[in-house]
């Protein structure tokens, strides 16, 4: 479901779209630089089926890709990775070596 599905899902059950008692909480974000990138369509489709699955616009989704390979990339040594991953390369390095 995506973003906009849920906060109109929200304001149907609770009835009441007067938010003229409500307070707006300022937080201090981060400035946002953008980038633009061109994609293929069939990668755009998937980007946009896999953000709707998540409730989140293309935009956020790119972000949390790029946030999670940036992550992976200056873990370090100490990086936990997982063990189809392992196994894979396992595989790989095997099938090279029978080669």
């Amino acid at each position: 479901m995506a973003r906009k599905d849920k906060i109109e899902e929200a304001l149907a059950v609770s009835g009441n779209r007067d938010w003229s008692g409500a307070t707006v909480e300022h937080a201090p974000r981060e400035p946002m630089v953008v980038e633009s990138v061109r994609l293929p369509r069939e990668m755009r489709r998937w980007l946009e089926e896999i953000a709707d699955r998540n409730g989140v616009n293309p935009s956020v989704m790119i972000r949390n890709i790029i946030a999670a390979a940036w992550k992976e990339d200056t873990a370090g040594e100490n990086a936990m990775v997982r063990v189809s991953d392992v196994r894979r390369a396992i595989a790989t390095i095997a099938q090279q070596q029978a080669a």
